[in-house]
Protein backbone atom coordinates (compact mmCIF):
# COMPACT_ATOMS: atom_id res chain seq x y z
CA UNK A 1 0.00 0.00 0.00
CA UNK A 2 1.12 3.46 -0.30
CA UNK A 3 2.80 5.45 2.55
CA UNK A 4 3.90 1.89 3.91
CA UNK A 5 7.70 1.08 3.80
CA UNK A 6 9.00 -2.35 3.35
CA UNK A 7 11.74 -3.11 5.68
CA UNK A 8 14.51 -4.65 3.16
CA UNK A 9 16.39 -7.47 4.37
CA UNK A 10 19.79 -6.82 5.11
CA UNK A 11 22.84 -8.17 3.20
CA UNK A 12 25.35 -9.45 5.55
CA UNK A 13 29.18 -8.69 4.20
CA UNK A 14 30.84 -10.94 4.15
CA UNK A 15 34.67 -10.70 6.15
CA UNK A 16 37.50 -10.83 4.10
CA UNK A 17 40.27 -12.40 5.60
CA UNK A 18 43.00 -10.87 3.75
CA UNK A 19 41.57 -7.37 2.37
CA UNK A 20 43.50 -5.45 -0.81
CA UNK A 21 44.74 -2.22 -0.02
CA UNK A 22 43.25 0.60 -1.95
CA UNK A 23 45.85 2.30 -3.37
CA UNK A 24 45.35 4.83 -6.57
CA UNK A 25 48.48 3.74 -8.92
CA UNK A 26 48.22 1.25 -11.95
CA UNK A 27 49.62 -1.79 -12.90
CA UNK A 28 51.51 0.07 -15.30
CA UNK A 29 53.08 1.92 -12.87
CA UNK A 30 54.33 -1.09 -10.84
CA UNK A 31 55.35 -2.56 -14.48
CA UNK A 32 57.60 0.64 -14.85
CA UNK A 33 59.04 0.74 -11.51
CA UNK A 34 59.90 -2.92 -11.55
CA UNK A 35 61.76 -2.01 -14.84
CA UNK A 36 63.52 0.66 -13.69
CA UNK A 37 64.55 -0.85 -10.30
CA UNK A 38 66.11 -3.84 -12.68
CA UNK A 39 67.90 -1.43 -14.76
CA UNK A 40 69.79 0.88 -12.67
CA UNK A 41 72.10 -1.55 -11.21
CA UNK A 42 72.17 -3.55 -14.32
CA UNK A 43 73.06 -0.13 -16.37
CA UNK A 44 75.26 0.82 -13.68
CA UNK A 45 77.45 -2.49 -13.12
CA UNK A 46 77.92 -2.71 -16.81
CA UNK A 47 79.36 0.53 -16.48
CA UNK A 48 81.58 0.09 -14.00
CA UNK A 49 82.81 -3.17 -15.48
CA UNK A 50 83.26 -1.41 -18.58
CA UNK A 51 85.58 1.61 -16.62
CA UNK A 52 87.12 -1.33 -15.06
CA UNK A 53 88.77 -2.74 -18.74
CA UNK A 54 90.09 0.48 -19.65
CA UNK A 55 93.37 2.81 -18.12
CA UNK A 56 91.99 5.00 -15.23
CA UNK A 57 94.13 7.78 -13.46
CA UNK A 58 95.68 6.10 -10.26
CA UNK A 59 92.90 6.96 -8.04
CA UNK A 60 89.87 6.48 -10.19
CA UNK A 61 91.39 2.93 -10.57
CA UNK A 62 91.69 2.30 -6.87
CA UNK A 63 88.08 3.25 -6.22
CA UNK A 64 86.54 1.53 -9.43
CA UNK A 65 88.54 -1.56 -8.89
CA UNK A 66 87.47 -2.36 -5.33
CA UNK A 67 84.86 -4.75 -5.33
CA UNK A 68 83.29 -3.55 -2.32
CA UNK A 69 83.54 -0.31 -3.29
CA UNK A 70 81.86 -1.39 -6.26
CA UNK A 71 79.32 -2.94 -5.04
CA UNK A 72 78.52 -0.31 -2.23
CA UNK A 73 78.43 2.00 -5.69
CA UNK A 74 75.56 -0.07 -7.11
CA UNK A 75 73.79 -0.96 -3.70
CA UNK A 76 73.38 2.89 -3.30
CA UNK A 77 72.31 3.58 -6.55
CA UNK A 78 69.61 0.49 -6.42
CA UNK A 79 68.37 1.93 -2.78
CA UNK A 80 68.30 5.59 -4.23
CA UNK A 81 66.19 4.13 -6.96
CA UNK A 82 63.82 2.72 -4.93
CA UNK A 83 63.50 5.53 -2.51
CA UNK A 84 62.68 7.95 -5.94
CA UNK A 85 60.05 5.65 -7.60
CA UNK A 86 58.47 5.54 -4.25
CA UNK A 87 58.20 9.21 -4.33
CA UNK A 88 57.49 9.83 -7.70
CA UNK A 89 54.41 7.52 -7.16
CA UNK A 90 53.08 9.70 -4.18
CA UNK A 91 53.69 12.75 -5.59
CA UNK A 92 51.93 11.46 -9.16
CA UNK A 93 49.06 10.63 -7.32
CA UNK A 94 49.25 13.10 -4.87
CA UNK A 95 48.88 11.05 -1.78
CA UNK A 96 51.06 10.45 1.37
CA UNK A 97 52.70 7.15 2.99
CA UNK A 98 49.66 6.52 4.39
CA UNK A 99 48.80 5.05 1.49
CA UNK A 100 52.00 3.00 1.59
CA UNK A 101 50.25 1.30 5.07
CA UNK A 102 52.37 3.92 7.12
CA UNK A 103 50.04 3.48 9.78
CA UNK A 104 48.95 2.53 13.62
CA UNK A 105 48.80 -1.03 14.40
CA UNK A 106 47.51 -3.61 17.70
CA UNK A 107 50.64 -3.97 19.11
CA UNK A 108 49.20 -7.40 20.95
CA UNK A 109 48.26 -8.68 17.62
CA UNK A 110 52.07 -7.86 16.00
CA UNK A 111 53.53 -9.75 18.98
CA UNK A 112 51.18 -13.10 18.64
CA UNK A 113 51.52 -12.68 14.90
CA UNK A 114 55.24 -12.79 15.00
CA UNK A 115 55.56 -15.34 17.07
CA UNK A 116 53.18 -17.53 14.62
CA UNK A 117 55.39 -16.39 11.92
CA UNK A 118 58.43 -17.27 13.40
CA UNK A 119 57.56 -20.77 14.04
CA UNK A 120 55.99 -21.65 10.96
CA UNK A 121 58.67 -20.01 9.01
CA UNK A 122 61.45 -22.73 10.97
CA UNK A 123 58.82 -25.40 10.24
CA UNK A 124 58.34 -25.02 6.78
CA UNK A 125 61.63 -23.85 5.87
CA UNK A 126 63.31 -26.96 7.53
CA UNK A 127 60.62 -29.00 5.59
CA UNK A 128 60.72 -27.43 2.10
CA UNK A 129 64.96 -27.81 2.38
CA UNK A 130 64.81 -31.07 3.10
CA UNK A 131 62.36 -31.80 0.42
CA UNK A 132 64.80 -30.02 -2.06
CA UNK A 133 67.91 -31.63 -0.84
CA UNK A 134 66.10 -34.62 -1.59
CA UNK A 135 65.22 -33.86 -5.10
CA UNK A 136 68.35 -31.78 -5.87
CA UNK A 137 71.19 -33.53 -4.20
CA UNK A 138 73.33 -30.88 -5.65
CA UNK A 139 71.31 -27.79 -3.25
CA UNK A 140 73.15 -26.54 -0.63
CA UNK A 141 71.15 -25.82 1.85
CA UNK A 142 73.74 -24.25 4.47
CA UNK A 143 75.79 -22.11 2.02
CA UNK A 144 77.05 -19.36 3.30
CA UNK A 145 75.31 -15.55 2.47
CA UNK A 146 78.27 -13.21 2.21
CA UNK A 147 76.05 -10.50 1.21
CA UNK A 148 75.50 -9.61 4.91
CA UNK A 149 78.78 -8.48 5.32
CA UNK A 150 79.19 -6.13 2.13
CA UNK A 151 80.97 -3.81 4.11
CA UNK A 152 83.15 -5.69 5.71
CA UNK A 153 83.12 -8.16 9.02
CA UNK A 154 85.01 -5.73 11.50
CA UNK A 155 84.98 -2.18 12.64
CA UNK A 156 82.94 0.56 10.54
CA UNK A 157 82.39 -1.58 7.77
CA UNK A 158 80.32 -4.54 10.24
CA UNK A 159 78.66 -1.49 11.61
CA UNK A 160 77.70 -0.19 7.95
CA UNK A 161 76.89 -3.55 7.01
CA UNK A 162 74.51 -3.92 9.99
CA UNK A 163 72.59 -0.80 9.64
CA UNK A 164 72.26 -1.64 5.46
CA UNK A 165 70.60 -5.08 6.23
CA UNK A 166 69.08 -4.28 9.46
CA UNK A 167 67.81 -0.99 9.52
CA UNK A 168 67.56 0.42 5.74
CA UNK A 169 67.14 -2.81 3.66
CA UNK A 170 63.41 -3.69 5.80
CA UNK A 171 61.64 -0.19 5.91
CA UNK A 172 62.95 0.89 1.95
CA UNK A 173 61.85 -2.87 0.88
CA UNK A 174 58.58 -3.17 3.22
CA UNK A 175 57.16 0.11 1.35
CA UNK A 176 58.53 -1.03 -1.85
CA UNK A 177 57.28 -4.43 -2.26
CA UNK A 178 54.49 -4.67 0.49
CA UNK A 179 53.38 -1.08 0.52
CA UNK A 180 53.86 -0.23 -3.75
CA UNK A 181 53.62 -3.20 -5.52
CA UNK A 182 51.50 -5.88 -3.33
CA UNK A 183 48.16 -3.95 -3.13
CA UNK A 184 48.35 -3.26 -7.16
CA UNK A 185 49.03 -6.95 -7.92
CA UNK A 186 46.55 -8.44 -5.43
CA UNK A 187 44.00 -5.95 -6.85
CA UNK A 188 45.18 -6.73 -10.81
CA UNK A 189 45.59 -11.21 -10.19
CA UNK A 190 44.08 -11.69 -7.23
CA UNK A 191 44.80 -12.02 -3.26
CA UNK A 192 46.86 -15.36 -3.74
CA UNK A 193 48.65 -14.83 -6.59
CA UNK A 194 49.07 -11.43 -6.05
CA UNK A 195 51.15 -12.43 -2.52
CA UNK A 196 52.80 -15.03 -4.71
CA UNK A 197 53.97 -12.82 -7.61
CA UNK A 198 54.94 -10.01 -5.21
CA UNK A 199 57.07 -12.53 -3.09
CA UNK A 200 58.51 -14.27 -5.89
CA UNK A 201 60.16 -11.04 -7.29
CA UNK A 202 61.12 -10.11 -3.82
CA UNK A 203 63.13 -13.51 -3.49
CA UNK A 204 64.73 -13.93 -6.35
CA UNK A 205 66.19 -10.98 -5.93
CA UNK A 206 68.24 -12.54 -3.54
CA UNK A 207 69.95 -14.76 -5.98
CA UNK A 208 71.39 -17.25 -4.01
CA UNK A 209 69.57 -20.36 -4.12
CA UNK A 210 69.20 -21.13 -0.57
CA UNK A 211 68.22 -17.65 0.35
CA UNK A 212 65.89 -17.50 -2.69
CA UNK A 213 63.57 -20.45 -0.51
CA UNK A 214 63.89 -18.90 2.48
CA UNK A 215 63.20 -15.78 1.30
CA UNK A 216 60.25 -16.64 -0.78
CA UNK A 217 58.29 -18.04 2.44
CA UNK A 218 59.42 -15.22 4.26
CA UNK A 219 58.14 -13.24 2.27
CA UNK A 220 54.83 -14.88 2.06
CA UNK A 221 54.41 -14.25 6.32
CA UNK A 222 55.67 -10.58 5.51
CA UNK A 223 52.63 -10.12 2.99
CA UNK A 224 50.01 -11.89 5.55
CA UNK A 225 51.18 -9.65 8.58
CA UNK A 226 51.13 -6.42 6.26
CA UNK A 227 47.63 -7.26 5.48
CA UNK A 228 46.24 -8.76 8.65
CA UNK A 229 47.26 -5.79 10.82
CA UNK A 230 46.47 -3.12 8.47
CA UNK A 231 49.59 -1.85 8.02
CA UNK A 232 53.40 -2.11 6.79
CA UNK A 233 55.26 -1.12 9.49
CA UNK A 234 54.74 -4.48 11.62
CA UNK A 235 56.26 -6.38 8.42
CA UNK A 236 58.94 -4.04 8.79
CA UNK A 237 59.81 -4.61 12.83
CA UNK A 238 59.11 -8.86 11.92
CA UNK A 239 61.20 -8.29 8.40
CA UNK A 240 64.20 -6.38 10.41
CA UNK A 241 63.92 -9.15 13.48
CA UNK A 242 64.67 -12.24 10.72
CA UNK A 243 67.62 -10.23 9.50
CA UNK A 244 68.77 -9.16 12.76
CA UNK A 245 69.26 -12.65 13.54
CA UNK A 246 70.41 -13.68 10.50
CA UNK A 247 73.19 -10.81 10.51
CA UNK A 248 74.00 -12.22 14.09
CA UNK A 249 74.42 -15.57 12.92
CA UNK A 250 76.39 -14.23 10.02
CA UNK A 251 78.22 -12.09 11.87
CA UNK A 252 79.06 -14.78 14.23
CA UNK A 253 77.66 -13.16 16.95
CA UNK A 254 75.10 -16.86 17.78
CA UNK A 255 76.43 -19.55 17.47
Amino acid sequence: MAGIKTEQPTVKKRKVWLEKPAVPWRIRDVGFVLLITVLVPVVLAVIIKALQAVTLPAFLHSIIGNERIAGAIIDLAALSTEISLIVWILRKYHTNLKALGLQGFSVWRFILWVLAALVFLSVSVTIIFALVSWLVPSFDANQTQDVALQYGSGGVGLWLSFTAAVIIAPIVEELYFRGLILPVLMRRFGTFFGIFITSLLFALLHFQANVVLYTFVLAILLAVVRLRLKSVIPSMLLHGLNNLIAFSIIAGWLH
